[in-house]
């Protein structure tokens, strides 16, 4: 009853320093997944120094898994720094046991993302402050268990296209391999999973600062402030495990690119427009309502006119 009665009472300042703290942790964020450099220079590619392509000729994945990756991400799989000498192995166990690592947290994080979501119901006739930092909670937590069921279902959909075997298994090391072979699964597993660790956190400091902004300020400040360190440092540490890709953001733009390029070669049908049709929708409706959400909290703040 205790944290009902602070959710009742957050005050439109909270707010303010709410929106403050969170518009820093966003700039932060998207610092390291821009800005920060891979502190390892033997994992960076230096095309001078790079091994040349083998000749040996490469099967490709049926259905243009291999013509997906044209471009430079496909000269980066094949220029890849040699460190483990000029012999090719069959990397199909690896392979497989990567999307199982990447599968597991990423159901767990699947479940606790749904167990949290109804947790902060929006209710009839609350203070429009209160209404926004639910609406944004709660989009949060969608966006979080989304990423994470597109990150498991990518997975086990890549696990499938391996034991098929309709593919050539060998290459220098497993990355190199996924990345010429079945490049979508693998961007997707990559950039999917820690977006929506990203969320998910996002969602818990939200519902972290509603519930003890009152009566425990320095305290909620405090675990905010420690999200928003650990949110960075997990974008840091992506950034630095990254071979083929400069930083979360340039992982982001070649999985983007290579959607695109699968949407050329298969010519989606009506399921892929009307994918692309429903995302439109409800991002715009979103960014909308927030929008709104957050022009009619500031006006009830400061006692201006509210927006129509």
């Amino acid at each position: 009853k205790s944290c009902d009665v602070g959710t009742v009472r957050l005050q439109e300042a909270g707010l303010m320093r709410l929106c403050s703290v969170l518009l820093l942790l966003l700039c932060c964020t998207l610092c390291s997944a821009f800005a920060i450099p891979n502190p390892f220079p033997m994992l960076r590619i230096n095309k001078a120094t790079a091994s040349p392509p083998t000749s040996k000729p490469l099967a490709p994945l049926k259905g243009g898994g291999h013509a997906a990756i044209q471009g430079k991400t496909a000269m980066a799989a094949e220029n890849e720094p040699n460190h483990w000498g000029d012999k090719e192995e069959n990397q199909n166990g690896e392979a497989m046991a990567f999307f199982n690592s990447e599968r597991i947290p990423a159901a767990l994080i699947t479940g606790a993302a749904l167990s949290v979501l109804f947790a902060f119901p929006i209710k009839h006739g609350e203070a429009y402050a209160l209404g926004f930092t639910k609406r944004l909670y709660i989009t949060l937590c969608t966006s979080a268990f989304i990423h994470e069921l597109i990150a498991v279902f990518a997975s086990s959909l890549a696990i499938a296209a391996l034991l098929q075997k309709k593919h050539n298994p060998f290459g220098r090391s497993p990355a190199q391999m996924l990345l010429r072979e079945c490049p979508l699964y693998f961007m997707a597993v990559r950039a999917h999973f820690l977006t929506g660790v990203l969320c998910f956190a996002g969602a818990l400091s939200i519902r972290m600062y509603a519930e003890y902004h009152v009566g425990c300020t320095r305290f909620a400040r405090a675990m905010l402030c420690l999200l928003a360190a650990a949110c960075c440092y997990m974008v840091s540490l992506f950034n630095t495990s990254l071979v083929h890709f400069d930083n979360l953001g340039h992982l982001w733009w070649r999985y983007i690119q290579t959607i695109v390029k699968e949407i050329g070669i298969r010519k989606p049908g009506p399921i892929g427009l009307v994918t692309i049709a429903l995302v439109g929708f409800a991002s715009c409706e979103t960014i909308y309502l927030l929008f709104v959400m957050g022009q009619l909290a500031l006006g009830e703040r400061t006692g201006g006119p509210l927006p129509k």
